[in-house]
């Protein structure tokens, strides 16, 4: 589970009419009548919003003292910060998530494992970045090598996690593997910009490339192995970006077709990519993950920045 690229994606806002009906995904889209954006959704339905939960129907409370959040896994953890600071919900108390090295200012969580394993970025003023695995246990690993800027982004179960360095200025998708070692996800051209978001328990990895250095196109992709990336655009598509994968690997997330608003997508293991209607006209909406049920959670942005959690079911 992850929502690092998610809220990329929100702040890269594209208006225009809807997509035509024949690119329309079959599934149903519903928004839940909150005004606050969903982010992560478990297999038992929990939904994180920005500051509250709603489970069967029914917001409640953040737990632990948190004031927002932003993820969720099975065993009720929850990811998200108190009043400003990030932190953890272990089931049994609040956690807050310091900067990993003493010069860094901040540091977010992006993703969160059945183990309740996290991982994310430590950030300091001057730019650097460092990507970092903490255990359920406390224990902290920078997995980014001296020097190198650098982010995390996704987890599965297995402690493989996914992210992102800096190369010759160029940004990487990269797998750092459990042993600590670190493998380079090709992108779509040569000496291209990639990020790599989420990882499944498979190995399956998604995230976006661009399709040429310099003022490449972007593109939603995904990773069956280091050396083969596809692109899981449809025809007509401007800009497009993948967040979340799940066990079965089913993808999510937005894209613009020509002229359109951007809008979610989906994109089984098999079969072709399908465009999400709007559940407002005239909105741009995304998704932002997704559970082992296919269930999708988001968010619709409208006029005058408003904003309302959505639900995508198959």
């Amino acid at each position: 589970m992850s929502v690092s690229v998610a809220a990329c994606a929100a702040a890269v806002l594209v208006t225009g009419v809807a997509a035509p009906a024949s690119a329309y995904s079959t599934g149903r889209t519903s928004q839940l009548g909150v005004a606050e954006c969903a982010y992560d959704i478990n297999e038992r339905g929990v939904i994180v919003l920005k500051t509250q939960l709603y489970r069967n129907g029914r917001s409640e409370p953040l737990p632990g003292g948190l004031t927002t959040g932003s993820l969720v896994n099975n065993r009720g953890h929850v990811v998200g910060a108190v009043d400003g600071q990030t932190a953890l919900w272990n089931g049994t108390e609040t956690v807050l998530i310091t900067p990993v090295a003493p010069e860094d200012a901040w540091a977010f969580v992006t993703a969160i494992n059945e183990r309740g394993d996290v991982v994310g970025t430590s950030s300091g003023l001057d730019g650097t970045s460092r990507a970092f695995l903490r255990t359920r246990e406390g224990v902290v690993t920078v997995l980014s090598a001296p020097g190198v800027k650098a982010g995390a982004n996704g987890l599965n179960d297995r402690g493989q996690v996914v992210g992102y360095v800096f190369e010759d200025g160029v940004q990487v998708a990269v797998r750092w593997n459990k042993d600590g070692s670190m493998t380079r996800l090709a992108p779509l051209a040569a000496g291209a910009g990639a990020l790599a978001d989420d990882i499944n328990d498979n190995g399956q990895v998604v995230g976006y490339s661009y399709d040429a250095s310099g003022n490449g196109r972007m593109h939603a992709v995904r990773w069956t192995r280091a050396d083969r990336v596809e692109s899981l655009d449809p025809v007509g598509t401007t800009i497009a970006g993948a967040v979340d994968v799940n066990r079965y690997g089913r993808v999510v997330g937005s894209l613009a077709l020509d002229g359109s608003s951007q809008q979610p997508f989906v994109r089984d293991s098999a079969g072709p990519t399908r465009v999400v209607p709007l559940s407002q006209p005239g909105n741009v909406e995304v998704l932002t993950a997704v559970n082992d049920y296919g269930t999708a959670v988001g968010c619709s942005y409208g006029d005058l920045d408003e904003e309302s959690a959505l639900v995508w079911r198959s």
